[in-house]
């Protein structure tokens, strides 16, 4: 199941992996202990607690051959690796932020907020 999902690009979220279970007509103990039976073998899979908010995670110890990385998704839709050409070697990778500016903004922001 989570090489199936590492064949696919798909990152094993614990989501992503109990509904490939679900669609392999698992039952729904089986489905819900998933996290726990996967760390319980630690030589093979590595349990990440969720982070910044985000699902957890199953990963393997050791990549499938062929594993080319996860496929980047935006609002449910995904990108296909590749799918954009790579950036001009002069273009600016990430826009900087002029954070004097910005307080000052919203400083201005709420003061006017205030002000009536």
């Amino acid at each position: 199941c989570i090489e199936s999902l590492y064949r696919d690009g798909i990152k094993p979220t614990a989501g992503e992996v109990q509904g490939r279970l679900r669609s392999s007509h698992w039952s729904m103990p089986e489905v819900r202990s998933v996290l726990a039976v996967c760390a319980r073998e630690p030589a093979r899979y590595q349990v990440l607690p969720p982070i910044s908010g985000g699902p957890p995670c199953v990963l393997l110890r050791t990549s499938p051959p062929g594993f080319e990385g996860w496929v980047e998704t935006i609002s449910g839709r995904s990108l296909l690796r590749g799918a954009y050409p790579p950036l001009q070697a002069d273009a600016d990778p990430a826009p900087r932020l002029d954070a004097a500016r910005a307080a000052t903004q919203l400083r201005e922001c709420i003061e006017g907020l205030y002000r009536d």
